[in-house]
């Protein structure tokens, strides 16, 4: 199985559940908890992957100090799509005909790329992507929560990736398996 492509508040998330205090049950905000929890599990277990359209939406970010954090960490730590130029003109059509679904066009691309790449999936939170294009696309459309029940990883199975003793998340147990 390939890897699940991410969209950029994944990205966010991600960045949020490596923080050195972060711990799921007292996360202020019930609904992203479990998604914090689902996302960092598939860095450690899963391969996920960064689109184009996405690192430039990262780029994108406003706040300087979160968008070099937010680089730093897909810099070192998530791998970025390779998208051949030869699929460009493909990715542009699919996005155009995904756009009467979703009026999002950025969205849209990222959809477009995710599919070009053969991703497993397409991981994000965001529930009127998720509704409006999961009908219309060739690859399922999922918030971290679902893709990782998806995988239905076995609870004791060895992560891939798992921080080293000097980091405090190693010290943690919510992202245990």
């Amino acid at each position: 199985m390939g890897a699940a492509a991410v969209d950029s508040m994944i990205i966010d998330y991600l960045e949020q559940a490596m923080d050195l205090g972060y711990n799921p049950t007292t996360d202020l905000d019930r609904a992203l908890a479990p998604e914090r929890e689902a996302v960092f599990r598939l860095f450690l277990w899963a391969e996920m992957t960064v689109l184009p359209t996405v690192l430039s939406q990262v780029a994108a970010t406003k706040d300087s100090a979160w968008r070099r954090t937010l680089e730093k960490l897909v810099l070192i730590h998530l791998p970025e799509a390779q998208v051949p130029a030869a699929a460009m003109p493909t990715i542009e059509t699919r996005a155009q005909e995904l756009l009467p679904y979703h009026g999002d066009a950025f969205d849209c691309r990222i959809v477009a790329e995710a599919e070009s790449i053969a991703a497993a999936a397409l991981l994000s939170f965001d529930h009127r992507l998720r509704k409006r294009l999961g009908a219309h696309t060739a690859l399922p459309l999922l918030a971290p929560s679902e893709y990782w029940a998806w995988l239905a990883i076995p609870r004791g199975t060895t992560p891939r990736w798992t921080p080293a003793p000097s980091n405090p998340l190693s010290q943690q147990t919510w992202w245990h398996w």
